[in-house]
């Protein structure tokens, strides 16, 4: 079953932090119509780094905690463009944690390109 696949969404967030975390957004709600469990860095601490005294490399140490938890890491298109997506990507390879450019791909190695919810 799908739902028991908990995916990390990875992307830019930097630069255009709106923009950003809606196009993370758009992603992550995909993935859970397609029935897999995501989380999505963007909106779990979104603006915190406006708000909050916690520094950029406490953020992704959590996010790599985050990472260590998870099946499958959806990299977005924009991630080339972020050096902690960078980061989170060269961590799940080191996990052997599957990375997946899309959602159909994902469904491909997970056998469920063809399983009803």
């Amino acid at each position: 079953m799908r739902r028991s696949i908990l995916v990390f969404v990875s992307g830019k967030y930097s630069g255009d932090i709106e923009d950003n975390i809606a196009f993370a957004k758009t992603f992550a709600e995909n993935l859970w119509d397609n029935g897999y469990t995501a989380i999505c860095p963007h909106l779990n601490t979104a603006k915190f780094n406006k708000e909050g005294k916690t520094k950029w490399h406490d953020y992704l140490a959590g996010d790599i905690v985050i990472l260590e938890r998870c099946d499958a890491l959806l990299a977005l298109p924009n991630w080339k463009e972020s050096d902690g997506s960078q980061v989170e990507i060269e961590k799940a390879y080191g996990l052997d944690i599957p990375v997946f450019e899309s959602v159909e791909m994902m469904n491909l190695y997970f056998g469920l390109e063809n399983e009803q919810d």
